[in-house]
């Protein structure tokens, strides 16, 4: 039913049908410019929703509310008309509306792999496995941890005591990364081909997305999107001039894709939130995205694709990621700066305050699905003028070089102070390394690594490493309170 009042634009959706209708009007509303306000409600039930659903490029209503909310209703992405199995594909079950994972529990190797003679690109991983012959593993997937990635590789055949897969492609870790850096053995786990035919294979991925976009405000409220494909975000918002881009009181559940990218838009609000068994970056803001706030949201148990993606990514100018509650992830919760190799200059500067970060029991018992070499708050070379304080952060284990707050590969102009850092197993609670192959890099985009930090008053119960360059009055290592 679609109302219209002079200046208001008004739609609510009570089903499939009129929720198709959304893109049409939302296009034909901002082409003739004429509402200043366009509303759109969606009653409660579930609806479906096609890869781009809401596509809006080069739009130009720089006086223009666009309102999106919902009630209890649950926004799913399409299969396309396409049951199949495949790898990239979300599952969900609409009867009990929840995703539903088709991963094996992670297990830890006996060896690590090893190339099987005279078989072009076969190797083999030692194991202890219930025997798996080779006509019965068509689309069975072996995920492999690598450093601070994880690898697919298609399995051949398992036997009692090895796992038999090839090798399609290389990635940026080697197979043996795990010894180099770690001295431990991998760790794996399978990808299953899903065959229950009652659950839903999500294949579309995005739903909205805002580029070369001009309006007054964007407003996404109380929706609760369930499921989606692999590919780029669910929710994109690129270069985008608005007096403000919210998105509040929503639920992300099992989204496969990253959820939420900022470009080059300024004043986006994420807020009170919940994000739990999503794949990859729940947020993810650019360098050329100025005044964020990603407040009051939740985050459980995220980075179920195993890599070195942060929960919330936030490289902006002038951002605030404030009074957040992260728990279970497979490399870090919070990720800040840039890569000594990247360019760009813009950005890099803001505050992390007031956040709690942990794992929870049943995540530490068992093994590890934390990648090596991580932080629950991790910091790139790269940064303007970064704040980190008054963050609680504890119960943060790992199988090799987990910390609680790591400033890597030489890290600048971090501040550190007033956190509480404690119950880190195995590792630094706080580590500001110095990494001297940086300043050697011809490529490196850091003119003097490890300048500009500071470090003091700290809660800890464990070991601390802070590096200061010799006559480098920028930084100031000071005291924390040692329990």
């Amino acid at each position: 039913m679609i109302q219209l009042f002079c200046l208001l634009l008004a739609l609510l959706v009570r089903n499939q049908a009129e929720f198709d209708r959304i893109p049409a009007v939302v296009r034909d509303a901002l082409t003739e410019g004429k509402q200043p306000q366009i509303d759109i409600h969606i009653a409660p039930g579930v609806y479906f929703y096609e890869d781009g659903f809401l596509d809006l490029k080069d739009v130009a209503a720089e006086e223009t509310f666009l309102r999106i909310t919902g009630e209890d209703a649950v926004l799913v992405a399409s299969d396309g008309g396409d049951r199949s199995y495949s790898l990239d594909k979300g599952y969900v079950d609409l009867a009990a509306l929840k995703h539903v994972d088709i991963r094996t529990e992670m297990r830890r190797a006996r060896f690590w792999p090893l190339k099987v003679p005279f078989r072009k690109n076969l190797y083999a991983l030692r194991c202890r496995e219930t025997p798996v012959p080779k006509d019965s593993v068509d689309g069975l997937t072996l995920r492999l941890t690598q450093w601070y990635i994880s690898a697919n590789y298609p399995v051949e055949k398992i036997t009692r005591s090895h796992i038999y897969f090839r090798r399609e492609k290389k990635y940026e870790t080697g197979m043996l990364s795990e010894l180099r850096y770690g001295r431990c053995f991998p760790r794996y786990l399978f990808c299953q081909p899903v065959a229950d035919s009652s659950l839903y294979p999500c294949r579309s991925v995005r739903f909205l997305h805002l580029e070369r976009a001009a309006l007054k405000s964007v407003s996404l409220e109380g929706l609760r999107f369930l499921g989606n494909g692999d590919g780029t975000w669910l929710l994109s918002f690129r270069d985008v001039r608005a007096d403000s881009v919210n998105v509040a009181r929503c639920h992300f559940e099992g989204i496969r894709s990253g959820v939420v990218l900022s470009e080059g838009t300024d004043n986006c609000r994420f807020t009170d939130s919940f994000f739990t068994k999503c794949y990859r970056s729940c947020i993810y803001i650019k360098d050329s995205s100025r005044n964020v706030l990603i407040q009051g949201n939740r985050f459980i148990d995220n980075g179920l694709q195993v890599t070195n993606a942060p929960v919330v990514n936030c490289k902006g100018e002038d951002f605030l990621i404030r009074d957040n509650y992260f728990e279970d992830f497979s490399y870090s919760a919070i990720g800040l700066g840039h890569h000594y190799l990247e360019t760009g200059e813009q950005g890099l500067r803001g505050i992390v305050e007031e956040n709690e970060i942990c794992m929870s029991e049943a995540f530490r018992r068992g093994v590890f699905r934390e990648l090596i070499d991580s932080g629950a708050i991790y910091v790139w070379t790269l940064n303007n003028d970064l704040t980190i304080r008054n963050n609680y952060i504890h119960d943060i284990g790992g199988p090799h070089g987990n910390r609680g707050i790591l400033c890597d590969d030489g890290a600048c102009n971090v501040k550190i102070y007033g956190n509480r850092v404690v119950r880190v197993a195995g590792s630094y609670c706080i580590d500001l390394r110095m990494f001297r192959r940086v300043a050697r890099k011809t490529a490196n985009k850091s003119m003097r690594p490890n300048t500009g930090n500071e470090m003091r008053d700290n809660i800890v119960d464990g070991r601390c490493r802070f590096h200061v360059r010799r006559g480098d009055a920028s930084s100031f290592k000071g005291e924390n309170i040692q329990l």
